[in-house]
């Protein structure tokens, strides 16, 4: 019977975490509504947003016969990577890859040390392949909301997670421009031909993959955002490189979504505790009750209150535990990987946490805790991705994921995929399809569309000249 109540009062602890349909739709729409403000060009219906949707001008989108040789720069938090794509056409491209730290005290200063250390970087790996000679294109992929003024010109909207540049005049860089002039110096055989988001690589990587994928959704451990294609006409913009293309790639920075308080109203006690203890409190609500880093913060809350009151673990806590963030996504997704009734890997998990060999009672409490924050979370990622399906209304619509909590939790696809279902106009089809390592493909792909629109471009005008040349030779003829 005591076990029956400690159980009970796990439910009570956790129920406010549910939500319902009703509210889900009302968060669909309201999306719907700030995307809608987004792309509105008369500033009479302009309403203030925190959710924002940036035009990348990438128009083109790939044929599956993109060829040649590509740098990817992608810069993480800790960490950057350097890849040499080999793109062969519809067949896998040949990758070959180098994994680099990132000093904590170059993201301190300003953006220039960071990006001279990368193109001093990237000399030694092109020289290592011997590549040094050879002329590539390049493409950066960051983390942080990217703002393209134009086709050329980029600038960084925020600064995020661990980046905590000094520079106060974001807006006035162009990133893309002082990248090139420094791996200029380093690297002078190389070109960077475009700056994106994660997003928006994931995206082109899916588009790639699979041509009826209209949206494509980064979920990281900490920070979530989406690129989906839109009608061009829906955009419009002066800087627009060809109006006439039907569509365009827009990045929707989402994690924003609900900084103005309109998710209050679901939000948890436990979920201001979190935000709190987050590295930027008060940000991103939307990204903080979604990524699986703030969702295994919000069990370990309930684990140490349950704890506390004697419902878990007899009393004591594991010395991990005691540490804000230290049950991550990785462990939720390894208790959830379990089946009810066997929890080994639970216990070898909580073992290194510090707690010793839980009973199978604890072990089912974990899994419930668990179960119901995965389905808040996919739930509301699942109601940002409703209002684009509903928005593109497209016959069969394919959504690409990618991530660890997505990609490595079968019962939070499952959550998402029913959710979606019930938010979606009915007879809606759609497809989720979980994605791996697609930042450096996109990124890649990117290189290759922007390459091969060059020299159709180039094309055109020496076409046009050699006309203009004929008609010229003709006129003179005559006259004679």
């Amino acid at each position: 019977m005591e076990e029956n109540g400690h159980f009970q009062r796990i439910q009570e602890i956790c129920a406010p975490f549910e939500v319902n349909i009703e509210q889900l739709l009302q968060i669909k729409n309201q999306i719907l509504d700030e995307i809608a403000s987004n792309l509105e060009t008369k500033s009479e219906y302009q309403k203030p947003t925190n959710l924002k949707c940036f035009n990348t001008f990438l128009q083109d989108f790939p044929q599956g016969c993109e060829h040649g040789r590509f740098i990817v720069v992608n810069v993480e938090e800790e960490n950057f990577r350097i890849h040499l794509y080999q793109m062969r056409g519809q067949r896998e491209p040949l990758v070959q890859s180098e994994f680099y730290e990132i000093n904590s005290k170059l993201l301190e200063n300003d953006e220039n040390e960071l990006f001279v250390h990368i193109a001093n970087t990237l000399q030694m790996f092109l020289k290592k392949l011997q590549l040094e000679r050879e002329p590539l294109a390049v493409v950066f992929v960051f983390q942080f909301p990217l703002n393209n003024q134009n086709s050329e010109r980029v600038n960084f909207t925020e600064y995020t997670k661990r980046f905590d540049f000094k520079n106060q005049n974001k807006d006035d860089i162009d990133v893309r421009k002082l990248l090139e002039s420094i791996i200029m110096t380093k690297c002078p055989r190389t070109q960077v031909v475009a700056v994106i988001s994660q997003a928006t690589a994931v995206f082109c990587a899916a588009t790639w993959k699979y041509p009826n994928c209209a949206i494509g959704v980064y979920l990281g451990s900490e920070d979530t955002s989406m690129a989906y294609k839109e009608k061009t006409g829906n955009f419009p913009s002066p800087n627009n490189p060809c109006p006439t293309k039907p569509f365009v790639a827009v990045h929707l920075d989402w994690g924003a979504f609900g900084d103005n308080g309109c998710l209050d109203h679901i939000r948890h006690e436990l979920d201001i505790k979190v935000d709190k203890l987050s590295p930027f409190p008060r940000k991103r609500i939307y990204e903080k009750m979604i990524c699986g880093q703030y969702v295994g913060e919000l069990a370990r809350q309930i684990f140490l209150i349950c704890t506390q009151q004697g419902f878990l673990f007899n009393g004591e806590i594991g010395k991990q535990l005691i540490t804000p963030f230290s049950f991550n996504t990785r462990h939720i997704c390894e208790v959830l990987a379990e089946s009810p009734g066997n929890f080994d890997n639970t216990r070898l998990m909580f073992d290194r946490l510090g707690v010793m060999k839980p009973m199978d009672s604890e072990c089912s409490k974990v899994h419930f805790i668990l179960e119901c924050l995965a389905k808040r979370s996919a739930a509301l990622l699942a109601a940002g991705c409703a209002c684009l399906v509903d928005k593109i209304s497209e016959p069969d619509i394919l959504i690409a994921i990618e991530g660890s909590f997505y990609g490595n939790c079968l019962i939070y696809q499952k959550f998402v995929s029913e959710y979606l279902r019930q938010l979606t106009g009915e007879g809606t089809r759609f497809q989720l399809k979980n994605v791996e390592d697609s930042v450096g493909l996109g990124a890649a792909v990117v290189a290759a569309i922007t390459e091969q629109q060059k020299f159709l471009y180039q094309a055109e005008e020496e076409n046009e000249s050699d006309a203009l040349g004929t008609e010229t030779t003709e006129t003179t003829g005559n006259e004679l």
